[in-house]
């Protein structure tokens, strides 16, 4: 069986019942998802572990420890930049922050199947945009 292409960022001792989901476009690079974390680990300072969704299938789930410790290695490839031009954010993706308006539990997402909001996991119905 073939491991998953983002393997890398999967952290076996992360807290999956406290996890957040974060949902991901199918066919993000690893590249990318990692970006997508460590942007949602930067703007919610609370969260510590994360799980991601790629294409409506649980991923697999990861931890800030994990991503700190990632963005310190290089994860770079064969045809990645030279690092001749200044970092910046993904330029296909934008992530969005979803709230349920009843028990205010979380989720986000860089990829939205289908344009709908995701459904509160605790049957409250469609989540609001949180802007």
């Amino acid at each position: 069986m073939a491991s998953h292409p983002l393997q890398r960022l999967f952290d076996s001792s992360a807290d999956l019942d406290n996890a957040v989901e974060l949902t991901l476009a199918e066919g993000i690079t690893l590249a990318e998802a990692l970006r997508e974390v460590d942007a949602l680990l930067k703007q919610q300072p609370s969260v510590q572990s994360v799980l991601l969704i790629v294409g409506q299938q649980r991923a697999g789930v990861t931890s800030r420890t994990r991503i700190q410790w990632l963005r310190a290695t290089d994860l770079r490839g064969t045809g990645d930049a030279d690092n001749a031009s200044p970092p910046r954010g993904s330029s296909g993706y934008v992530m969005l922050f979803f709230r349920c308006a009843v028990d205010g539990v979380r989720t986000y997402r860089v990829h939205l199947d289908g344009g709908a909001a995701p459904q509160c996991p605790n049957g409250h119905g469609p989540m609001e945009l949180d802007r």
